[in-house]
């Protein structure tokens, strides 16, 4: 798992990578990527998996503002399609806990 940072409006968000393929990104609120420190390399065998932090949470920047949903939303977008867009490829999937359990179900089983 490799750490980056991103510089995307008014915030730097941090994001961590494992895996080469099509992009899925896990994200979810008041999650970090650390919740999914245990999930990422059993994705990355076939995917290259993202996991950022939103903004203010993790080792994201934490401006004054913009803790609304839709800035939350833009700010994934513009790391998506503006920091990663030649690793993001138009079969990438964004999915949180819910959504990750029904596509992957063998990945997030527990021992």
């Amino acid at each position: 798992m490799r750490h980056h940072y991103a510089d995307v409006g008014d915030v730097q968000l941090h994001y961590v990578t494992a895996g080469r393929g099509p992009a899925v990104v896990l994200l979810g609120w008041p999650q970090t990527w650390y919740m999914w420190r245990g999930v990422m390399p059993k994705l990355a065998g076939d995917d290259r998996v993202i996991a950022p932090d939103l903004r203010g949470l993790g080792d994201s920047s934490r401006p004054v503002g913009g803790y609304d949903k839709k800035t939350l939303a833009e700010d994934i977008w513009r790391l998506v399609h503006d920091a990663l867009a030649s690793r993001v490829s138009s079969s990438s999937v964004m999915t949180g806990a819910d959504r990750l359990r029904s596509r992957w179900p063998r990945s997030t089983e527990t021992p």
